[in-house]
């Protein structure tokens, strides 16, 4: 509740875009747990997504522990390992099915993941669906292209391949990762424009993924430049 009355302020007062947590399992309740269904229900009445980003030093980390302090180990795995974690608890657990119109992100994990868990719930789902998911009536691509969202770094060369297999990059966009020390800025809008794995045409897409993610229109980015003219304005008046 708490968390409601929190999101609920955001983005009333603030005008918030989205909401951050962590994917990783919270004081014995993981995401397809019934508590969070008021969440879900916030989330998707106030048409905002719930962006998941992992990172090493997670206290309620369930991988990072297995690797001591080895933070190369720890890093490798945390991101992406979480993510699919989640997306299990999520996909599989019906959340997508029972709420439609909620938006979900998995962030600054890439994508290369997306399309071998997809494919290993659909070969799981011949045998399972009638005893333990009988309420899906989706195929997990279809609950993907609905509901989700993942990102790329910016040059991953298996980027093509997950566009293929994703059906198109609408539910792809970019994790820059400004300001950590692995972060592709200032070059992220280069980097995806030139990734020999993929058109100009797709990267232009997937830069434009934020947009599609957040709801931004082109009101809104109209709306951002007078702001921003309006500031480059005083700063001139000021000198």
């Amino acid at each position: 509740n708490l968390a409601c009355q929190e999101l609920y302020r955001c983005v009333k007062e603030y005008g918030a875009v989205g909401a951050f947590v962590r994917p990783n399992y919270v004081n014995g309740r993981y995401w397809h747990s019934n508590y969070w269904d008021p969440l879900y229900g916030l989330l998707q009445d106030l048409n905002v997504p719930l962006c998941f980003h992992e990172g090493t030093g997670s206290y309620y980390s369930t991988i990072e522990p297995r690797f001591g302090e080895n933070r190369f180990m720890r890093h490798v795995a945390s991101h992406s390992t979480e993510m699919q974690l989640a997306l299990i608890a999520l996909m599989l657990g019906g959340i997508f099915e029972f709420y439609p119109r909620l938006r979900v992100a998995f962030l600054e994990a890439q994508s290369w993941w997306v399309p071998g868990l997809l494919g290993r719930i659909e070969w799981d789902l011949r045998q399972h669906h009638d005893s333990d998911a009988p309420y899906l009536k989706m195929s997990p691509l279809e609950y993907w292209q609905r509901n989700c969202f993942s990102a790329i770094e910016s040059g991953e060369r298996e980027v093509g391949a997950t566009v293929e297999l994703l059906g198109g990059a609408d539910n792809i966009c970019v994790s820059s990762d400004f300001p950590h020390f692995d972060s592709s800025f200032p070059e992220v809008s280069t980097r995806v424009l030139t990734n020999s794995s993929i058109t100009p045409e797709i990267g232009g897409k997937i830069l434009s993924g934020g947009a599609r993610l957040y709801g931004f229109t082109d009101a809104d980015f109209d709306k951002a430049a007078a702001a921003a003219r309006r500031r480059d304005n005083v700063a001139v008046a000021r000198a």
